[in-house]
Order: C-alpha cells, then structure tokens, then sequence
C-alpha cells in the first residue's frame, strides 16, 4: 500500500493494522516520543505511514512492516528551525584514531 487509506482498504489490511500497532508500540516501549501541547503559534509536522512486505529465507510467511515517518521536507527554515548541524568527521582525524589504536 502507498498510504494509510490503501492498507486500510487491502484484503490483509489485519495485518497491515497489527503491523502499525506493532511501530506505536515499539516507539512506547523505547521512550521515542512525549505527547506535548503544541504551543501557540506552531505547527506540527506532518506524518505518513510507510508500507513493506518483508520475505524472510527461514519462512514463508512473509512480514508485515510499517513505519511512521515525518515529512521533515515541510519545515522551513527560520520558521521550524534556525540552523542545521550534522557531524562529519574528517578522514584526518581517523587516521589519528587509528594510529593510535594501533600502537597500544
């Protein structure tokens, strides 16, 4: 299925649902999120449910999985966030690491 509706309306729409449980559960279980009011003046990111059919060799019954993903595409900058960091490491600095590593 390519969304909620699709899976809903699918003949193994069962497990498509148990499947879904299944993500609401783990992200429960794993602390992954914490319902807050939504402060005034913001918005929430949009959301989408993410289908696949998962065939495993030790089985032939194949897995369902379902994943909750956010549209993160939507924020605008200066509005949802105001910088970007994301860590790169430099080759540089893992040849140290590695040399040091080496030498104990």
């Amino acid at each position: 299925p390519e969304c909620y509706v699709e899976a809903m309306e699918d003949e193994h729409k069962k497990e498509w649902f148990e499947a879904m449980q299944d993500e609401m559960n783990s992200f429960l279980e794993n602390n992954t999120f914490e319902l807050v009011k939504l402060p005034k003046g913001n918005r929430a990111l949009k959301n989408k449910w993410v289908y696949k059919l998962k065939t495993e060799e030790h089985t032939s019954r194949p897995r369902y999985k379902a994943r909750l993903v956010v549209k993160g595409f939507s924020q605008k900058r200066g509005i949802d966030f105001d910088e970007i960091f994301s860590p790169v490491v430099k080759m540089g600095s893992i040849r140290v690491v590695l040399g040091l590593a080496a030498r104990l």
